[in-house]
């Protein structure tokens, strides 16, 4: 199974799932890295600006925006540098292109002839283009679909006090965290004391995990989603992440007595 990954940058997630799948002696191709992040930055920057005042204030906003400037235009050269000698070592080819949904893009998956795509933070893809590869595109979505759809999976599974936070490998369909499901699997909240960063990292390296047994299996044939049990999340609000940090403080505090 001839195999590719669909980004949008160098970053070193990507780069620890390219690692993982080549460990485990999966057939990796190649690497699409889409260049113009988000088709116009400038758009795209005022959308964002828009959404983070609504949600996060001021700081938060600019704060983002300029990590958002940064990996536009200020790349980390040593993530991409790194990432470009991993791929000449194991004969992955790395291909830029400007824009997943333009028919140049699509050509170059064509000429390709992948039999699967791993979708990696890209924006949203095109049916024409997720279509391409002979066995569709999938992605890890870090969070337990259909409950659990779009932003912050893991924040709203805290907030909601869940015992498990999930994480999900999917078939990319037209509507976004809709397509069937390929697998999925859970890390316990309270066994790393409630510590977001710790178990976002768990969930990767989880996801990685389940992804590979995916494609190992062979089989990419889903079950489709209970439409009665899904709900989409967005942002959470600013009163939303003081309640919940808030809670988490006092979690922590009694897992420490």
């Amino acid at each position: 199974m001839r195999i590719a990954i669909l980004t949008r940058c160098y970053t070193t997630p990507v780069l620890d799932l390219l690692a993982k799948l080549t460990g485990d002696g999966l057939q990796m191709q190649c690497v699409f890295v889409e260049r113009a992040l988000w088709g116009n930055p400038f758009r795209s920057s005022l959308r964002l600006i828009e959404k983070l005042l609504k949600t996060e204030g001021v700081f938060c906003a600019i704060g983002a925006i300029c990590r958002q400037l940064f990996r536009m235009f200020l790349k980390s050269d040593d993530v991409e540098a790194a990432f470009r000698e991993f791929a000449r070592l194991h004969n992955i080819e790395v291909v830029e292109i400007d824009d997943f949904n333009a028919d140049k893009a699509r050509d170059a998956m064509r000429t390709r002839n992948v039999d699967v795509g791993i979708v990696f933070g890209t924006r949203k893809l095109s049916v024409a283009t997720f279509s391409i590869p002979h066995y569709g595109c999938i992605n890890i979505h870090h969070g337990s679909l259909p409950y659990y759809r779009g932003s912050e999976s893991l924040f709203w599974a805290m907030y909601n006090n869940e015992e498990y936070a999930g994480v999900t490998v999917h078939r990319i369909a037209e509507r976004l965290d809709t397509g069937d499901i390929l697998a999925t699997t859970s890390v316990r909240i309270k066994d790393y004391k409630y510590n977001q960063a710790v178990i976002q990292s768990k969930l990767f390296e989880a996801g990685n995990d389940l992804l590979c047994a995916v494609l190992k299996e062979g089989s990419l044939a889903g079950v489709p989603q209970d439409e009665s049990r899904a709900r989409y999340y967005s942002l959470p609000t600013k009163d939303e992440r003081r309640s919940l940090d808030k809670r988490l403080k006092a979690l922590r505090k009694a897992c420490r007595e």
